[in-house]
């Protein structure tokens, strides 16, 4: 192939793929943008050919002496960026044949050389045992390239030799593996993963798919700085238990990674997990690891989509610094998980993302803990979440957190759930509608204070519209609560100083604004308020001090509570 005959032909391909781009054919989009790769390889393996050739003309023209070709051509070879194809080192590709050897010599090749291109053209590899790659190493496998498990063993390829002791992220980095199909087999064997890497720095997995795997991870990064796993496709999990397609660890024990060391703690830091897609896993993305004081920092999960997962799409145990931006979640267990377990989670943002149908917990986003930690710095914006079966939100143990123009629909518990320990929590311009089987906002089961509800919807609720439970301190302003089946606007159990002002309470089934059991000091200002119900603000005798000022009621009835300050309202 001639250099202006590659060009003219990656141009042509380039215009068909940018056509199919732009008419949103993206699956004969990526076909093309293979066949781009595979000629790029092909122009590669010609210009390889050609130095060759040159290197053996140059021998003849000088009559150098013995042994000067070989020479030239192994340097050719050794310190060019050209890929080396794997069938040059005895890979069949039938699907029979046990291809590890080969595999496995064609990587030691590149190993010696400090780095280099493995390319696999079409062809169905099976393998029996563990392939080690190297510092920068690149394996491309073309479109219709399988590198397929082919007994029990795991993991399918670890960045070193077993037994290896690395520290930090000193290991074997800068690995991209890059196209294909990785098969782990199914169930060969139990507990197998495809893709284990530690101790390193770069390492980018993009355009895979996994298929197959049995009761493990398809790909494991454990004490990695700067993980990029971008377009890949993970389906076909089999197994019995919950675990996630991606992994993200630290370096905790043997038992956690039996594979190689040292045991150091190390966490994953910037990791990127962007465009793939999870389909029927058991989980997404995420761990089940945590040790205190090693944090997994920088993670950013965006633009992917999770489609029937058993369990989380997203769960992170202690991660710190996290974005997880513009997926979709449709019937998974759970939506986005934020656990604190050995220490607090801190600085999550959680936005523009589609959540519907969870079905196990059902929570949509949740904010958790054990041990009595906490999750703070917490963004949740913009998401839209419809037909989840648990709480939609559930927060326990959160405090600094933003919660601000999401839509929660059609949800089977309370649209926003909020128990234990919580603190300063402003929630702010978002949209609730029908709640079917419980509350709008509700905070209950904790010591709370500081609470801003501001400029929201709550629109049919079966039970009360915004609920408020031993808060201490708090604003309620600007919202219209309609259609609620039990109190629109309720403050009870110790709740204190919290002011009701400015807001909508239509068509509640109860008293529209409802205190009782010793909320005390609270202010009850210029809020519109109409609907069947003959009171439109009721206080019981337990509570005190409060005042109800301005308020519209529509001739239905305002009283009640001891020292209760009565001005200006208009029943």
């Amino acid at each position: 192939m001639e250099k202006e005959q590659y060009l003219v032909l990656r141009n042509e391909m380039m215009k068909t793929a940018e056509k199919l781009i732009a008419e949103s054919n993206f699956e004969d989009s990526d076909t093309k943008m293979q066949e781009i790769k595979d000629l790029y390889a092909k122009w590669e393996s010609t210009k390889l050919a050609n130095a060759n050739l040159k290197a053996l003309k140059d021998n003849d023209e000088v009559n150098a002496k013995d042994g000067y070709v070989q020479d030239r051509l192994d340097y050719a070879s050794e310190k060019s960026d050209y890929p080396i194809n794997v069938k040059d080192y005895g890979a069949v590709g039938d699907g029979v044949t046990d291809d590890t050897e080969a595999i496995q010599s064609a990587l030691d090749h590149i190993q010696s050389n400090s780095g280099g291109t493995l390319f696999f053209p079409d062809g169905v590899y099976k393998v029996h045992n563990t392939l080690e790659v190297f510092q920068g190493t690149k394996i491309l496998l073309s479109h219709k390239a399988v590198i397929e498990r082919g007994s029990a063993f795991s993991p399918m390829f670890l960045n070193g030799r077993r037994d290896d002791q690395y520290t930090l992220y000193n290991g074997q980095g800068n690995i991209l593996i890059e196209g294909g199909t990785i098969d782990g087999g199914g169930n060969i064997n139990s507990r197998a993963s495809e893709i284990m890497f530690a101790h390193a720095r770069n390492i980018t997995i993009k355009e895979v798919n996994f298929i197959n795997n049995y009761d493990s991870h398809s790909i494991e990064i454990n004490s990695i700085y700067g993980a990029k796993i971008v377009n890949c496709t993970f389906s076909q999990y089999s197994g019995e238990r919950l675990t996630e397609a991606i992994q993200i660890d630290l370096m905790i024990s043997s038992d956690a990674f039996p594979h190689m060391g040292i045991y150091d703690n190390t966490p994953c830091q910037d990791v990127l997990v962007q465009g793939c897609s999870f389909l029927s896993t058991s989980r997404g993305v995420g761990t089940h690891s945590a040790v205190t004081g090693f944090p997994a920092t920088n993670i950013r999960i965006i633009g992917n989509h999770f489609e029937n997962l058993e369990a989380q799409a997203v769960r992170g145990f202690d991660w710190n610094d996290v974005v997880v931006s513009g997926n979709t979640m449709i019937n998974c267990g759970e939506g986005v998980e934020i656990r604190s377990t050995q220490q607090d989670s801190c600085g999550w943002t959680v936005a523009n993302n589609v959540i519907n149908g969870s079905h196990r917990l059902g929570h949509a986003i949740s904010v958790t803990e054990d041990n009595g930690y906490s999750a703070h710095n917490v963004t949740i914006v913009g998401n839209s979440c419809d037909g989840n079966n648990g709480n939609t939100f559930y927060f326990r143990n959160a405090t600094r957190m933003n919660i601000t123009g999401n839509t929660l629909s059609n949800g089977n518990a309370s649209s926003m759930w909020f128990t234990g320990n919580i603190n300063r929590i402003t929630i702010n311009g978002n949209t609730i509608d029908n709640t079917k089987s419980a509350r709008g906002i509700s905070f209950e089961g904790g010591a709370m204070s500081r609470v801003s509800i501001i400029n929201n919807t709550v629109d049919t609720t079966a039970s009360f519209g915004i609920a408020l439970y031993k808060v201490n301190h708090g604003i309620i302003a600007n919202n219209y609560v309609r259609n609620t089946g039990n109190f629109g606007i309720y403050l009870t159990d110790n709740t204190d100083y919290v002011n009701v002002t400015g807001n909508k309470v239509f068509g509640s089934s109860g008293i529209h604004i409802r205190l009782s059991a010793g909320a005390n000091n609270n202010l009850v200002k210029g809020n519109h308020i109409h609907g069947d119900h003959n009171e439109a603000v009721g206080i019981t005798s337990t509570c005190n001090n409060n005042a109800v000022i301005g308020n519209m009621a529509r001739g239905r009835t305002i009283s009640g509570g001891t020292n209760t300050y009565f001005a200006e309202n208009v029943n």
